[in-house]
């Protein structure tokens, strides 16, 4: 049973309001003060900042919620092991990876299964968050995220490339990033694991995606392709992403001077997580 103090101090991140957290958890106010005073003194540092009366949690307060709120969702996790409740196996799944890469691994390993599955699909940052809360079991992901709370095992290292239409003036063709932002660019939603990863490497060359002759937004990678083989925009996507439209001939690939950027697609869990023999018998299946 996790201490009524680490449930308080999770009450107030996550509604920021002492005021509400004691009408929640049934407390008087100067109690849930007194719980997070308590918890700054043992792990010696400042977790919430009420002094400009509004609650900020600190940098190592949110750090200090991710872990807690782990443990929360590991013990509800052994709560159904010791009362054998069946519940489905909740795998989470980003947009690329979902569409692209698990349709295989679906029918090869897990349909034979007799265990209920579930499969989310979101972008990475939803899918940390439900895993941290224990909305999901396990997630396949990219994006950049702290591996410090996760078990985590490289699925996938996979190129990133730019794509434009065939029929592109820069299609086929090795060009400057400066050349390639005169043209519009297509970028996923925000939160968006492969968004990230572009944002990431334009900003160490000291450009943005403002920098390109527009910007548009589209949440939809099949919409993507459709609209980037009938304009003159660009984007970054996969290269399993496009395979099919590489080899026939609908899109093209363009070759940026000194640009080769891979990245990997991760499984990951909680660590510690009571279930993690069935996640590591995922991951075995997949190699």
């Amino acid at each position: 049973m996790l201490d009524h103090k680490i449930e308080t101090f999770l009450t107030v991140v996550k509604y920021k309001s002492y005021t509400k957290t004691a009408e929640i958890l049934h407390m008087t106010q100067p109690a849930v003060t007194q719980h997070i005073h308590k918890l700054e003194i043992y792990y010696n540092c400042k977790l919430v900042d009420s002094s400009q009366h509004t609650i900020k949690i600190t940098s190592a307060g949110k750090r200090l919620y991710t872990y807690l709120s782990l443990q929360q969702a590991n013990e509800k996790h052994f709560f159904h092991l010791l009362k054998n409740t069946v519940r489905p196996l909740c795998i989470g799944a980003s947009l690329s990876i979902a569409d692209y890469y698990l349709p295989q691994v679906l029918i090869k390993n897990l349909l034979i299964d007799k265990d209920r599955i579930r499969i989310t699909v979101e972008n990475t940052t939803n899918l940390l968050k439900k895993l941290q809360n224990g909305d999901i079991d396990c997630a396949f992901v990219e994006g950049i995220f702290d591996t410090a709370f996760f078990e985590t095992k490289l699925y996938k290292n996979e190129s990133f490339i730019p794509i434009v239409a065939s029929t592109h003036p820069l299609a086929n063709k090795e060009v400057t990033l400066q050349q390639l932002q005169d043209y519009p660019l297509i970028l996923r939603e925000p939160d968006s694991g492969t968004r990230e990863i572009l944002e990431k490497w334009l900003s160490q060359r000291n450009v943005s995606p403002q920098s390109f002759q527009t910007v548009i937004e589209i949440g939809s990678i099949l919409l993507i392709k459709k609209l980037i083989s009938q304009s003159s925009a660009v984007t970054f996507l996969y290269e399993g992403v496009v395979k099919k439209e590489l080899s026939n001939g609908k899109l093209a690939h363009v070759k940026i001077k000194d640009y080769q950027l891979q990245h990997p697609l991760y499984f990951i869990y909680r660590k510690g997580d009571p279930k993690y023999y069935i996640y590591e018998k995922i991951f075995q299946s997949l190699t």
